[in-house]
């Protein structure tokens, strides 16, 4: 059984939501970037970090006010099992510059260099 423990933040949006604080027994974030979509166009906006989807599903249900609903159970969703947890898929500041930099190649790679460029002007 794979579970996510989350937590209510506020957000950019002038709103909160939910976020994973915790898990074990499923793969954080999907390794699906690049992967053909429904139209058969790679898929470049990053990647699913799947455990934060789960909480803030699971918040629609539990609510933000005195519901007092502590749990949800969701049942239907595919995913990969791991070991892992969040805690593995914490950003390092001083390695920013380079997970940028291999974002920046693998989208070129998948999406040519004209993208770049149309970034750039």
């Amino acid at each position: 059984v794979a579970v996510v423990i989350s937590d209510t933040e506020m957000w950019l949006s002038l709103g909160s939501l939910d976020f994973a604080r915790g898990s074990s027994g499923i793969e954080v974030v999907s390794k699906n970037f690049g992967e053909l979509d429904l139209y058969g166009r790679p898929k470049f906006g990053g990647v699913d970090h799947v455990a934060h989807e789960i909480a803030c599903a699971a918040a629609l249900l539990m609510g933000q006010t005195a519901k007092g609903i502590p749990a949800v159970i969701i049942r239907g969703c595919q995913y990969q099992r791991s070991e892992e947890g969040i805690s593995n898929y914490q950003i390092d500041l001083e390695n920013v510059r380079e997970i940028i930099k291999k974002i920046i190649k693998c989208s070129i790679k998948t999406l040519g260099l004209k993208w770049l460029l149309k970034i750039l002007k």
